[in-house]
């Protein structure tokens, strides 16, 4: 039966570690208010058998620019450009997405128009490889696959498949 007291920091940091990014979406982040769905795949750590599908959408905000100066004003005002120059720490996005808590002996399906979670009697790997399939023969470019070790634990997974897409968009920027 497994522990499912609090994990220390270093399991969080492995967990994060080993999250596999599957497929990123074509489009990465956008400058607008927009949505990026995910499938997040891994065992089934409730039960101990099978796996876990998670189907969901992060939301991400505008880019937000921090206010400065006596008047607040912010460097738009200031600079009068159009796309002014700055320090990127001055920039920022907010990311939202929903989150299921569940008790020890729970058993586990949720389905909602924006999140679902699934459990399947197949290995992880055999549901993530007829995702992989699926996405590719109904070519859908703007879903992230992510497969990830303790899906209990999946918020984690879902940060680092964020911050896989921050360090695309960065690179490229």
């Amino acid at each position: 039966m497994q522990d499912f007291s609090t994990p220390s920091p270093e399991f969080f940091q492995d967990l994060f570690d080993r999250t596999v990014i599957n497929r990123h979406p074509l489009k990465g982040i956008v400058k607008g208010y927009h949505r990026i769905p995910y499938v997040l795949v891994g065992p089934n750590d409730w039960e101990q058998s099978g796996s876990i599908e998670l189907r969901g959408e992060i939301r991400v905000s505008p880019r937000l620019v921090y206010t400065f100066g006596p008047q607040n004003e912010n460097f738009k005002e200031v600079f009068s450009e159009h796309e002014p120059i700055m320090d990127a720490t001055l920039q920022s996005r907010t990311f939202r997405f929903r989150v299921a808590q569940f008790e020890k002996g729970q058993r586990i399906k949720i389905e909602g128009s924006t999140f679902s979670l699934l459990p399947h009697t197949d290995g992880d790997e055999l549901v993530l490889a007829k995702v992989l399939e699926d996405f590719n023969a109904s070519e859908i470019i703007d879903t992230g696959v992510i497969w990830c070790p303790h899906p209990r634990y999946y918020p984690v997974s879902l940060e680092r498949f964020i911050y896989s897409i921050l360090e695309q968009e960065f690179r490229q920027g």
